[in-house]
């Protein structure tokens, strides 16, 4: 198999993600075709990001550039990535997630806000009653989701539609979100017989 093309970083290795401040953008699949391409996941909700010549890292700190990439079904691409030729060394990405910073991002106006900026925050009910925590975000191609990390059943994360229905009021301040007692239907019973005030 050919080495793997990319750039190193000044700075990789374990840590790096989190140090530079990186966002998870992609999640690559398998190899497509015989000239390099590679199937992805798009994991944020605004791709404004995917252009020609923008460089993404992977966990170790290795820089990757992208070439070209075309939409397919929503939410998924295939991907062409510089030096990537042929299916063995696309084959090489499967299963790799690439991340690319938050300054990369447009800026928002001062009432808007990126998904990602709702990890850590507490989940409540109108009641007043803690459910847990935003551990994570994901946008599958049907719109953005919140991972729901329990008190009740902290091993165990669901996944919460970003709806006016289920998410009533988000409060970046003070690192909270307020849920409808109609969100109850995506936990497990454990979780709804535990949060429910008797």
């Amino acid at each position: 198999m050919k080495e793997r093309p990319s750039q190193k970083s000044d700075e990789g290795g374990e840590g790096f993600v989190v140090a530079q401040e990186m966002l998870p953008c992609l999640s690559l699949g398998a190899a497509y075709g015989t000239k390099g391409g590679i199937w992805g996941r798009i994991l944020l909700s605004t791709p404004t990001y995917l252009k020609k010549g923008q460089k993404l890292w992977d966990e170790a700190g290795s820089i990757f550039q992208i070439l070209r990439f075309v939409f397919k079904t929503k939410g998924r691409l295939i991907l062409f990535l510089d030096g990537v030729v042929d299916r063995s060394q696309a084959e090489a990405f499967r299963a790799k997630t690439l991340f690319l910073p938050k300054s990369a991002l447009p800026a928002l106006a001062p009432e808007e806000f990126y998904t990602y900026a709702l990890i850590g925050c507490t989940v409540v009910l109108a009641s007043g009653a803690t459910i847990g925590h935003i551990s994570d975000t994901a946008n599958f191609g049907a719109g953005d989701l919140l991972e729901v990390a329990t008190e009740a059943l902290p091993e165990i994360r669901f996944w919460l539609p970003f709806r006016e229905a289920f998410v009533q009021k988000v409060d970046l301040k003070a690192r909270q979100i307020s849920i409808s007692e109609e969100s109850l239907a995506f936990f497990g019973p454990e979780v709804f017989s535990c949060t429910l005030p008797s």
